[in-house]
């Protein structure tokens, strides 16, 4: 990712909530805030090969700012990951559930032997992440 990406609200909020809540998960959640900040920002240095220090705090100001495309952003992970550990159901009246669940449905039928809730959590990244990612490569920047 360039580094304009490491500075985009919505991916950050993304990112951000996303191995915020499987470093929880990992360590059963004890885990000392302090220790959690030392894990993101390995991981975002990891991922990025960029300093992960500077895109967490850019992330914490953002978070603290709510900004609205961080807080979407958080929004669409915390989606994502509630369908994908499976507290959010396929009968959930969420919208990105729903439109992803007839994505799947249509890889379902052409790819008969894929899991359905992998085709679901798949449809949903493809439409909030990686939407995101394809809009910056295309230079647009809301």
């Amino acid at each position: 990712m360039s580094f304009a990406m490491w500075r985009d609200p919505y991916l950050l909020g993304f990112m951000n909530f996303t191995a915020n809540f499987f470093i929880k998960i990992e360590t059963g959640q004890n885990i000392k805030p302090i220790d959690t900040g030392f894990a993101m920002t390995d991981a975002f240095t990891t991922v990025s090969n960029m300093n992960g220090r500077m895109i967490l705090e850019v992330a914490v100001n953002l978070a603290e700012a709510r900004d609205p495309f961080y807080m979407a952003g958080m929004y669409d992970a915390t989606t994502v990951t509630l369908y994908s550990v499976g507290l959010l159901k396929d009968e959930d009246q969420d919208p990105l559930v729903i439109e992803s669940t007839k994505d799947a449905e249509f890889f379902g039928s052409i790819l008969p032997d894929t899991d359905f809730r992998s085709s679901v959590a798949g449809a949903m990244i493809e439409k909030t992440f990686i939407n995101r990612v394809k809009e910056m490569q295309r230079g647009i920047y809301a």
